[in-house]
């Protein structure tokens, strides 16, 4: 079984959340565990402001090794939201691209009992290529279409990245 060390719950550390604690002034509530990271951890939540399910990253605060990864998030994270911004007052400039890079609803911070945490909300997605693609096929390679079209997905928001300045280096 795949969860985080309870050693990361503690100051500077990840924040102890339960199913239906609520965040962002009660707008999002917790339904379920998504999964965990180096620096986070991604709960279901849903939206009440918009009626919907929603992802919430709530990174730790202060682990060492995450400091400058949290903190290019961040500034990937507000600069993504205003070339979506940017890009929806011209169609124009619409991209196909956009349509493969994560959705980002809502940025904000949450005091806990560990520190002031970064929250992401961003659209739900599913597990990452490698575990779907073993849980379809096993020790098999996918078969030829569908390997091409994932690779063009992954190409499409690769390019909507560099087109805007954003290099993607990890996994």
């Amino acid at each position: 079984m795949n969860i985080e060390s309870t050693n990361r719950y503690c100051p500077g550390g990840y924040h102890p959340v339960h199913l239906d604690d609520k965040f962002h002034n009660g707008r999002y509530t917790v339904v379920n565990k998504l999964g965990h990271g180096t620096y986070a951890v991604v709960w279901l939540v849903y939206d009440s402001e918009i009626g919907c399910y929603a992802a919430l990253k709530i990174c730790a605060v202060n682990l060492e090794r995450s400091k400058s990864r949290v903190s290019d998030e961040i500034a990937v994270v507000k600069y993504l939201q205003y070339v979506r911004a940017q890009s929806s007052q011209s169609p124009e400039d619409n991209d196909e691209g956009n349509n493969h890079v994560v959705q980002i609803f809502d940025v904000f911070t949450h005091e806990g009992p560990n520190g002031m945490h970064l929250c992401i909300v961003t659209e739900i997605l599913g597990p990452n290529m490698e575990d779907a693609l073993f849980c379809m096929y096993k020790e098999d390679p996918a078969p030829t279409g569908i390997a091409k079209r994932l690779a063009a997905q992954v190409a499409y928001g690769l390019r909507y990245l560099h087109k805007h300045g954003i290099v993607h280096g990890g996994q």
